[in-house]
């Protein structure tokens, strides 16, 4: 759902003509993306915790006690996924003209970095996306303290969190380039 929402965000607005008249104004393209990514990133926080909360409400009244902490750990803990979804989404609408071109690469790109590692061997599997809710599992059924918890899962966190910035740098550059291409 994710993809479906941000793919067009920066494609969309080039194809329409709404990112020239944007540039034309004195608004510099770093800060256009940083706005771009920072209310993508809040939407997926805030409907993440909402829908979370709510579910997990739920879920306590239809079938009995359940630890909040690990509700909140875990959920805390794929947030980083749902934003490599966004980065990723987002870098791929800034290169591409298209909505559909970058909403494309973008889901056979996250399909690929959330399966494959797996069968790659541990060290990447740890370090990956899959690896970090893989962590954010076992914490949960191993009951897990909140240290032990962000120890299991700082390989995974380390990982996703250098994918977002190298990601959310190439669409930067993507979205620079092409300004040098216009200017040419």
């Amino acid at each position: 759902m994710l993809i479906l929402i941000v793919m067009g965000s920066i494609a969309g607005e080039k194809a329409s003509g709404v990112a020239s008249m944007v540039f034309v104004k004195p608004i510099s393209r770093a800060k256009y993306y940083l706005a771009k990514a920072i209310t993508y990133y809040t939407l997926t926080i805030a409907s993440m915790l909402i829908g979370m909360g709510i579910t997990a409400y739920y879920t306590e009244i239809l079938f009995g006690k359940l630890d909040w902490t690990h509700v909140w750990i875990g959920t805390l803990m794929y947030i980083p996924n749902l934003f490599l979804v966004v980065t990723t989404t987002l870098c791929a609408s800034s290169y591409f003209n298209n909505a559909v071109g970058a909403g494309g690469a973008s889901l056979v790109f996250n399909i690929l970095i959330f399966t494959v590692p797996q069968f790659l061997g541990k060290f990447l599997d740890m370090v990956s996306p899959g690896g970090l809710s893989n962590a954010a599992m076992m914490m949960i059924q191993e009951n897990s303290t909140l240290s032990q918890a962000f120890i299991t899962g700082l390989p995974g966190l380390a990982g996703v969190f250098t994918l977002n910035i190298v990601f959310f740098f190439m669409g930067w550059y993507f979205l620079n380039d092409q300004k040098s291409k216009e200017e040419a």
